[in-house]
């Protein structure tokens, strides 16, 4: 647990003088260190740095591998985090349980849509924008890292499936796509339309906790 928690360095050290991210690596290795048979654990990676988030997590594989007779609760505002650790995911919004299931079974209940990704051979251009919103009118741009594009398909935007399947590969004969895909939208898109549904529904502030 210490070496998986970066702690090897600092084990002479008194707890009052570690930096708060040390400090919350100790209270983390503390309470894996009772071999309790539930664990509760509030946004433990909130201010570790991406190297430290992934050594918890294998730490936790570690601690709770799947069948064995010990619960884990986390707590996070990171998706990727829910899906990573967690068998079973619970969305909070505006402090309550608005769903709870495995990955899959709240991307079948409550998926809206779809997630296109698009590997250019070039830079885009208005030309590029014009035939890939000509071909899906409701496609909604979502990011672009580099040559690679990503959109969100919502369900309405098309009749079938055949209809979507149709529309894509007419997408990837585009001059400029190197490559495409299309997949289930991820957790986090899950997680923005039901925080839009929750706003709709109530005007008040919304926040939303896995």
């Amino acid at each position: 647990i210490i070496s998986d928690l970066d702690l090897t360095n600092h084990t002479r050290k008194k707890a009052r003088h570690l930096s708060g991210g040390l400090q919350r690596k100790l209270c983390i290795a503390l309470t894996l260190l009772g071999n309790s048979k539930l664990v509760l654990l509030d946004e433990p990676t909130t201010g570790l740095d991406p190297i430290s988030k992934r050594n918890l997590w294998k730490r936790l594989h570690c601690e709770f591998p799947p069948m064995i007779d010990r619960t884990l609760v986390l707590s996070t505002h990171s998706s990727n985090e829910a899906e990573v650790n967690c068998s079973r995911i619970g969305l909070f919004i505006s402090g309550h349980l608005r769903c709870i299931g495995t990955r899959q079974e709240l991307k079948k209940q409550f998926s809206k849509g779809f997630q296109l990704t698009l590997s250019l051979k070039m830079p885009r251009d208005d030309t590029f924008d014009r035939h890939v919103t000509c071909e899906i009118p409701e496609i909604i741009e979502k990011c672009q890292r580099g040559n690679v594009l990503q959109y969100y398909i919502p369900k309405d935007a098309f009749d079938s499936y055949i209809w979507l399947l149709t529309a894509v590969q007419r997408v990837q004969q585009i001059d400029g796509v190197e490559n495409c895909f299309i997949t289930e939208c991820p957790l986090d898109q899950i997680i923005l339309d039901l925080l839009e549904e929750s706003a709709n529904e109530n005007t008040d502030d919304t926040d939303c906790a896995v």
